[in-house]
């Protein structure tokens, strides 16, 4: 484990079933181990990895937290984890993210009460997910610019899953007839208002990939919310706004850790 400007890292592999899912866990640098730690599990944005997740997670070591980035199962040709590109859905997804959860609970170095998700994107989107089938397991959830664009985009591009082929390219990378088929039967605005904790949410109002009117109605669903909008930003957050925004996420997890 190498220190690394305020934070450490070490490789952390987690098990779902005959997958195996690879990540970095971040410890803020100095951490002894006498306490147990609040937990961020950072899921990447579509065709990520662990390491444009690095980004959130060595912020939340800085402040004091433990964080996960990790590599979804076929979630780019970079991942580090087990299956195929074409193998994956919104579905699989959200069972590695469950996988972790059940993982972390075990982990001496985190709190098991205090468990976190941040998702970027498509990853928000499926932390939103996870969050509604494992409400009891996770204390916040933390949604930069989800993608509940996801069902209407296929929606839009196939209409029926007749019109689906076996592969397809999307952002020049290539998915299975499962992901569409996936994207298509779930409709984000139906299933994440069952995730009853607190929620924080960010959204660029200048986002053209995410578009602002999504992560809006979205917020109609969550019964404890707080919504931000960032002038000016779009599918990214850089300099001043991330450093906004990674101080807000570190103050929702002081707030909600159930430790």
């Amino acid at each position: 484990m190498a220190a690394n400007r305020g934070f450490t890292a070490e490789d952390l592999w987690v098990e779902r079933g005959d997958q195996r899912i690879y990540g970095k866990l971040y410890l803020p640098e100095g951490y002894d181990g006498s306490r147990r730690l609040p937990a961020i599990i950072c899921a990447h944005y579509f065709s990520g990895s662990h390491r444009t997740s690095a980004v959130w997670t060595r912020l939340m070591a800085r402040a004091g937290y433990a964080a996960y980035a990790f590599d979804f199962c076929g979630g780019s040709p970079l991942s580090r984890s087990t299956g195929a590109t074409t193998e994956c859905t919104i579905f699989t997804h959200a069972a590695d993210l469950s996988a972790i959860i059940d993982a972390f609970k075990k982990i001496d170095t985190v709190d098991p009460a205090s468990i976190f998700l941040l998702g970027q994107s498509q990853g928000g989107a499926v932390s939103a997910m996870a969050a509604a089938e494992r409400g009891d397991d996770v204390a916040g959830l933390v949604l930069l610019y989800p993608a509940f664009v996801i069902h209407q985009s296929a929606v839009d591009r196939f209409g029926t899953s007749e019109n689906v082929p076996e592969t397809y390219l999307q952002f020049g990378q290539e998915l299975g007839r499962d992901y569409a088929l996936a994207a298509l039967s779930y409709d984000f605005y139906e299933h994440v208002g069952a995730y009853t904790g607190p929620v924080i949410m960010f959204q660029g109002d200048a986002d053209d990939m995410e578009p602002k009117e999504f992560s809006d109605r979205a917020a109609s669903c969550y019964a404890d919310l707080d919504y931000e909008i960032i002038p000016g930003a779009g599918h990214m957050f850089e300099g001043e706004d991330r450093a906004h925004v990674a101080a807000r996420i570190a103050a929702f997890v002081a707030e909600h850790s159930r430790g």
